[in-house]
């Protein structure tokens, strides 16, 4: 379980949350279950972040 710090957008995107658990063992399984708990994130990752 990987605790994944936000801020900006991405903050917002998970309904205000400082920091989500998601299980994963690659960045890319990590993008991906990002986005299928928290599909309004889509556009900022599309768009780039830095990891």
């Amino acid at each position: 379980m990987l605790k994944v710090c936000l801020s900006g957008p991405l903050k917002s995107a998970a309904g205000g949350a400082a920091s989500v658990l998601i299980s994963a063992a690659t960045i890319r399984e990590l993008l991906r279950e990002l986005v299928k708990q928290y599909p309004q994130m889509q556009i900022q990752l599309d768009d780039g972040i830095a990891v």
